[in-house]
């Protein structure tokens, strides 16, 4: 039994200034479930699909600062570094060294 009076509105019978009853909203219920997940969905996926750029973008901007500082700088160090290989990978006087060649040609008579 409701305790009101005629005269005062319950919850279904609040009208607005128009006269026209307005909507009762129900917090459980007005959420669309359907576009909800839909929108996170597609969220989520312009958000692991940006990481996915970014990171790209991270490795290939780190790879060429490596190029830019390292492999393109004229230093006297890798000038002495690569005469010191050329002269080890040269044949030598020692009956045991010989070229890179001679090797591969070694490995491939043996089988």
């Amino acid at each position: 039994m409701s305790t009101a009076t005629p005269t005062e509105p319950t919850h279904g019978d609040v009208s607005s200034s128009t006269g026209a009853k307005a909507a009762w909203l129900d917090p459980e219920k007005d959420i669309d479930a359907k576009k909800t997940v839909i929108v996170l969905v597609i969220a989520t996926v312009f958000v692991f699909g940006s990481v996915w750029i970014l990171s790209y973008i991270f490795s290939a901007v780190s790879f060429s600062q490596v190029v830019e500082r390292v492999e393109r700088a004229p230093t006297p160090q890798i000038t002495e570094l690569r005469t010191y290989e050329a002269e080890m990978l040269q044949a030598g006087e020692s009956p045991k060294r010989m070229s890179i060649e001679q090797a591969m040609q070694e490995l491939r008579t043996d089988k």
